[in-house]
Parts: structure tokens; C-alpha cells; sequence
């Protein structure tokens, strides 16, 4: 996963994306992942011409790392597979999943 990251990174530094539209899906609650580098790549596609949309789980959820996790070990399905069924199907995401304000 390192490796794919650090590809996907520096392929950005000088080619657009390869799709036209993209979102990025953050949890506010994760402690593994920070939320700056997924922004900064955001960005970076952003100003290559891409139509990049952030949402974000918020933290009352109390999503962990995995957030396709069962519900014995914190997981929220209720909340995390109606959220990606509708960004995956071009939809509005729930009211839960927040659309992050970008100052790009």
C-alpha cells in the first residue's frame, strides 16, 4: 500500500488523473491516516482539471481505521454502505457524510 501511495504521489507531481471526477472519502475519527496528504493530493488533481469532491465521515460516528469493520469492532454499516453505494453511483452521499469545505 506504501508503495502504490508514494507511486500515485509522484505520478500526480506531473500527470492529471485519469478520471475526470473524483471523491476522496475521509473519516475524521481515523488516527491511522491523516487527512492532509489525501487533501494535498485532492488539490493537486484539482488544479490539473479535475472535478474533485472531499466528504467526509465526522468523528460522532466513531468510525475505526477500517470503516467496512463489523459492527462488534466499531464498525457502522448503517452508516458507511449507503454512503459509498451513493458516491460510488454518482449520488448525494447521506446527510452524515459531510462534504468538506475546500479553499482551493
Amino acid at each position: 500500500m506504501f508503495r502504490l501511495g508514494i507511486a500515485t504521489r509522484r505520478s500526480a507531481d506531473d500527470q492529471a488523473p485519469g478520471a475526470n471526477e473524483l471523491v476522496f472519502l475521509l473519516n475524521e475519527n481515523d488516527r491511522t491516516v491523516k487527512a492532509g496528504p489525501a487533501l494535498d493530493l485532492a488539490k493537486q488533481w484539482w488544479t490539473r482539471g479535475a472535478n474533485v469532491v472531499v466528504y467526509e465521515f465526522p468523528d460522532s460516528l466513531r468510525l475505526p481505521h477500517n470503516v467496512m469493520e463489523a459492527a462488534k469492532r466499531g464498525g457502522n454499516s448503517l452508516a458507511v454502505f449507503p454512503t459509498l453505494e451513493a458516491l460510488s453511483q454518482g449520488g448525494a452521499p447521506p446527510p452524515w457524510a459531510v462534504q468538506r469545505k475546500t479553499t482551493w
